[in-house]
Parts: C-alpha cells; sequence; structure tokens
C-alpha cells in the first residue's frame, strides 16, 4: 500500500511581524538623520563648529610652539567660549622697570605671531593685548619718570602699546585693525599681578 507524499512549500515572504520591525527602523533612522541635519546643519551650529575647530587649531599651535614653558607655568593657554586667553609673566617680555620689550620678549611675540597666522583672518574679532598691574608710584630714581611717566600704571599702559605694535608689525596675515591695547588694575593682594595677556575673540 502506497503513501500520499505531500510536500509542503515553505514561503519566502517575512512573517509580518519582521515586516513591520523593519518598516520600523528604517523610520526612526530616518527621523534620527533628520533630528541630526536640523541641529547640526544650521547656519548658526555650523558657524559655532567652524569656529571651535579653529580655536582648537591655535591651541594646538601654541601649545606646540611653548610646550616646554606651559609645562613650568612661566606661560598660560586657556579657552573660554570663543575667547582664548595666552598669559605670560611680564618678565618674559620686559626687564624690571623697563617699557621696552625684551630680546626674548620679541622672539616669545614672534611665535605668538606665527600662531596667530595659522587661522584666517576674517575669523578675528578682536585681539586685546592687556597689561595687569597693583599700579602705585614709581621710584624717584626711575628713569621712566623722565619720559614722564609718574606710575606704574602708565608703565602697564605703554608696555600694552608697546607689545600690540610689535604683533601688529609682525603678523602679517592678520589686519591691525584686529588688535587693540589696554590695563587693567588689579587688586593690592593679588598674587599674579605682573602679566601681560592675549585676549584673542573669534567670531
Amino acid at each position: 500500500m502506497k503513501k500520499n507524499n505531500k510536500s509542503v512549500i515553505i514561503g519566502e515572504v517575512p512573517a509580518l511581524g519582521l515586516v513591520f520591525a523593519d518598516v520600523l527602523a528604517v523610520g526612526v533612522l530616518i527621523v534620527l538623520l533628520l533630528l541630526a541635519y536640523s541641529f547640526f546643519f544650521q547656519p548658526a551650529h555650523l558657524q559655532t563648529l567652524y569656529t571651535r575647530t579653529h580655536q582648537n587649531t591655535l591651541l594646538n599651535e601654541f601649545e606646540g610652539a611653548f610646550g616646554a614653558e606651559i609645562g613650568a607655568g612661566s606661560i598660560r593657554n586657556e579657552i573660554e567660549g570663543n575667547q582664548i586667553r595666552w598669559g605670560f609673566h611680564s618678565n618674559l617680555l620686559y626687564a624690571n622697570g623697563s617699557e621696552v620689550l625684551s630680546e626674548s620678549g620679541r622672539r616669545i611675540l614672534n611665535r605668538c605671531s606665527k600662531a596667530l597666522e595659522q587661522i584666517p583672518d576674517s575669523l578675528y574679532q578682536q585681539i586685546q593685548v592687556i597689561v595687569f598691574t597693583k599700579g602705585g608710584q614709581l621710584p624717584d630714581e626711575s628713569i621712566l619718570r623722565r619720559g614722564g611717566m609718574s606710575d606704574y600704571f602708565d608703565l602697564a599702559a605703554q608696555r600694552a602699546k608697546n607689545t600690540t605694535n610689535y604683533l601688529v608689525r609682525n603678523t602679517q596675515t592678520v589686519s591691525a585693525n584686529h588688535f587693540n591695547s589696554s590695563m587693567q588694575r588689579v587688586a593690592a593682594n593679588a598674587l599674579d599681578d605682573r602679566k601681560v595677556e592675549m585676549v584673542i575673540y573669534l567670531h
């Protein structure tokens, strides 16, 4: 007696649940892509990313030029929002009681200029040189009194101006209009008063 052998053909069409899961996954992926596009490709966000990229370029250039001094703590390198701050003890740039840049000070500023030249001029909003001081009268025997200075505010203001002028002359690809100088008073008990700081504002 022969038995009828019936073949059962298993269909290749996926189960309805699997199809729904695939459609859902694709839908979620599309939503995520749209959200990412709306966030990252808005003009404001693109500008922020562009600015951050060039901030990192400046930081890397500066750290490459002053790695030893930063490690020793004599030079500072910080970033705050759209600002970069490079801080130097004033003795690195000026001899004690002098408003004339020292030879080593000029070499330091030359290295700063090379770092500044690594990003487009159009990105700079302002490069401000600030010299900090506690103030007080210059000694009676100071030769600076012969030039019309009477106190350390005058000395700080002149140092800020001289530092700025040197940077303007030696930073070839950055417009002079971006540079500015100022003097800033610190509290009488401040420890970090003899300081020259370069604050770089990017758009």
